[in-house]
C-alpha cells in the first residue's frame, strides 16, 4: 500500500537536502527545473532521506509545479519526520 504526500521543491538550490515546513517537507535540490533533472533529484534525495529505493516513490501530481504529491510507501511514518504535528 501507499499514502500521498504534498512536497515543496525549490531547484537550484546551493544547500540541496530534505526538512519539514510546516505540514509538509521542502526538498531543495541543485538541479534546474529543466527536462525533468529537478524531478529526479527530487525522488534521489527523498529516498536517501527515508531509507527507501528510488522505485518506491512516485510522483503523482505536480511534474512542472514546485509543489508536488508524491506516492510513498505506507510503511513511513510521515509524522515522524515533520514533528509529529497530525498524530
Amino acid at each position: 500500500m501507499s499514502q500521498l504526500i504534498k512536497i515543496k521543491v525549490k531547484p537550484r538550490s546551493a544547500r540541496p537536502g530534505v526538512a519539514a515546513e510546516g505540514d509538509q517537507l521542502m526538498v531543495r535540490v541543485k538541479a534546474p527545473p529543466e527536462n525533468g533533472k529537478a524531478n529526479r533529484e527530487v525522488l534521489e534525495l527523498l529516498a536517501d532521506f527515508f531509507a527507501i529505493s528510488r522505485g518506491e516513490i512516485e510522483i503523482k501530481s505536480g511534474f512542472r509545479s514546485n509543489v508536488k504529491w508524491l506516492l510513498i510507501p505506507d510503511q513511513i511514518h510521515i509524522n515522524r519526520y515533520l514533528g509529529g504535528m497530525h498524530e
